[in-house]
């Protein structure tokens, strides 16, 4: 399976193929545009398959790093306007999260599983950078899970590109409360590991979990995701979801991701504002971000009405 991951080198746009390594020298090369921009002109390279080949024929001189801590990782496949890439995702899809007389088989699954909207390519970051949460939250926790990713191409048809890792940040105390809102819950920033891992959806990952409050482990956990974790048949489930015309703008990327196993939350134990959550996935990818929580609330809102009425007085 080949991976690739995205960089910033003293003002370069760089891509790099295998992993970014956490110590040590590292090649990368040039590449003029976002690598997404570049599969954008050449729709016949979307395939997955052949997306390793097409990047190796269009990229610059190569740049030895020395220390990789001179580099900035940033999001795979992010376009160069953020608001282009919709990062969404499903909800309950593991086997572990059905109530325990669920038959777990796939001719067991009916319907489909909820579906929500996180935000903008914005609300995406990468390991190191902090995670934002509304100052409302009632009680936060992560989701380790498969991230697949997918590129719109200009016939409206969804390309899927390749698969990474993140952590679905989630205000599940809010959602517990009231499961009508869902989608409130869900409106946290997310991570995203560095690499694209060019290939279909793992089968089967396995991971850790651990979070650090004022320097000290206050909690850690495992998990298992991949396709074979799933309660729902994935081919379905983004059957039903790309059937959906208005998600389907060309040129659109989208982030997805396929749900999670058990959490923190699930065994009683909530994330702080400042902790710092660390998820390890078996295929070397980590991701290492604390949440903050309030940070992002600064906006004074305008009512409708009242701006109306500021309207009719100066009529």
């Amino acid at each position: 399976m080949e991976t690739i991951f995205e960089c910033e080198y003293r003002g370069s746009r760089c891509l790099g193929f295998g992993r970014p390594p956490l110590i040590g020298p590292s090649d990368v090369y040039e590449v003029d545009l976002p690598v997404v921009e570049l599969l954008k002109q050449y729709e016949d390279e979307h395939h997955y398959g052949a997306i390793g080949d097409f990047l190796r024929s269009h990229i610059g001189h190569r740049i030895t790093v020395g220390d990789t801590g001179a580099f900035h990782l940033r999001p795979p496949m992010m376009p160069a306007e953020q608001a282009t890439a919709i990062v969404s995702g499903f909800g309950l899809t593991h086997k572990t999260k059905r109530p325990p007389q669920t038959d777990n088989s796939k001719s067991g699954a009916q319907g489909y599983p909820a579906w929500f909207f996180k935000g903008f390519g914005s609300c995406l970051k990468s390991t190191g950078q902090r995670l934002t949460v509304p100052k409302s939250a009632v009680g936060v926790c992560e989701e380790a899970e498969v991230v697949m990713v997918y590129l719109v191409d200009s016939k409206g048809c969804p390309q899927y590109l390749g698969y990474s890792f993140g952590n679905d940040l989630t205000d599940i105390g809010q959602i517990k409360a009231n499961s009508s809102h869902l989608s409130y819950g869900k409106l946290c920033d997310c991570a995203i590991a560095a690499t694209l891992v060019l290939a279909p959806p793992p089968v089967c990952v396995d991971g850790s979990v651990s979070i650090d409050r004022d320097g000290q482990r206050v909690w850690d956990g495992l998990f298992t995701t991949g396709t074979s974790a799933l309660f729902f048949d994935l081919d379905h489930m983004l059957q039903k979801l790309w059937s959906h015309a208005s998600l389907r703008p060309p040129s659109t990327v989208h982030y997805v991701y396929l749900g999670a196993d058990k959490n923190s939350s699930d065994y009683g134990f909530g994330i702080r504002d400042r902790d710092i959550v660390t998820i390890r996935f078996a295929e070397d990818a980590v991701l290492s971000n604390q949440v903050w929580i309030g940070e992002a609330d600064e906006f004074t809102e305008r009512r409708p009405i009242e701006m109306l009425s500021r309207v009719q007085t100066r009529v």
